[in-house]
């Protein structure tokens, strides 16, 4: 759960000053929900409006008639793979629609149809790339702070830290609720800090409890040594 993982990162890491870490992780997921269902809505109101409606309704000639139509098959955002070094501080992502466009035709001859696929792309608004950096940035401390707690290698936590690539794609938010939309962002982000906590320090999988991810087994883990000594 990353609201857990703010909770725990901030308890671990309060010391070392990065208990901001319980904001990028507890509230700034439920605002990039907020925001994206805000954006779905305007993204799948502007188009609404044209394609729910016959383009060029009917028209027709000496070999027949014919009619277009469009209808919105897919709606979301999209995100280029990119190193976390480089995400956590200029990560930038786009809007995307898919329309579908179906060209009917009747004639003497006899009838056809025939569907084409199109997407589209605009850039996402800023305050949601924002956003999505300050919780790359929070999970990158928070694993960057629990190896050096467990006496990782300095050399090694920088190398691995650093070669760490961002992986999120295509996030579809058709006919999604802002509830399944939170779920959505909870479900990728829990992924990035385990599969970052998994490349950091490999051995943690070790030390895992029924349930918990690598994440936060990593925070609990470092917490205890530290405590410890």
């Amino acid at each position: 759960n990353i609201g857990n993982y703010g909770v725990a990162s901030a308890a671990y890491l309060g010391s070392a000053g990065t208990a901001s870490l319980s904001y990028g992780l507890g509230t700034a997921v439920p605002y990039i929900a907020a925001a994206m269902v805000a954006d779905k809505l305007l993204l799948d109101g502007a188009v609404s409006g044209a394609i729910t409606k016959t383009i060029g309704a009917i028209s027709g000639g000496l070999f027949g008639k014919s009619s277009t139509s469009q209808a919105l098959t897919d709606s979301g955002l999209i995100f280029a793979d990119q190193l976390i070094t480089q995400a956590m501080d200029d990560f930038y992502g786009s809007a995307y629609q898919t329309i579908a466009t179906t060209v009917k035709k009747k004639s003497f001859f006899g009838s056809s149809s025939s569907t084409s696929l199109n997407t589209y792309f605009t850039s996402l608004d800023k305050q949601i790339n924002n956003q999505f950096s300050l919780v790359l940035r929070n999970l990158y401390d928070t694993v960057y702070q629990a190896g050096n707690a467990l006496d990782v290698n300095s050399k090694t936590l920088d190398s691995k830290l650093n070669n760490f690539v961002v992986s999120i794609g295509k996030i579809s938010l058709k006919d999604k609720t802002g509830t399944e939309i939170q779920e959505l962002l909870t479900s990728i982000f829990g992924k990035i800090g385990d599969d970052l906590a998994t490349s950091v320090v490999p051995v943690i999988t070790q030390f895992q409890k029924v349930g918990e991810g690598s994440l936060t087994a990593l925070t609990r883990v470092a917490s205890g040594m530290e405590q410890a000594n």
